[in-house]
């Protein structure tokens, strides 16, 4: 998955969202990038379209292959929120995605 490209990032954020196949308590999530330093936040939910009310992790940067801590709440959906784009780059690469429970 990847961002468009922006001249300027003006956004509060773009993102996507995974199905976990059904409502599962999430331990960590790891992210592989080829545009590392981008900022990400995870969010949970009970439905694809929203809203995402269930802060799993705070904002982190993502650098190659970053793993991340995640609250133990239940949630079916996780959403993907990128806030800041990579230094020195006008998108954003998601080449994996893991989720552990």
């Amino acid at each position: 998955w990847d961002t468009e490209h922006y001249r300027s990032f003006t956004k509060h954020g773009v993102g996507f969202v995974l199905d976990a196949g059904a409502t599962k308590t999430l331990r960590r999530i790891r992210f592989t990038t080829d545009t590392p330093g981008f900022h990400a936040q995870i969010r949970g939910g009970d439905s694809a379209g929203g809203p995402f009310p269930t802060y799993l992790s705070p904002m982190k940067t993502i650098e190659g292959s970053t793993t991340i801590a995640l609250q133990p709440k239940p949630v079916r959906y996780v959403l993907v929120w990128i806030t800041q784009l990579p230094p020195a780059n006008d998108h954003a690469d998601v080449n994996e995605v893991k989720a552990f429970g």
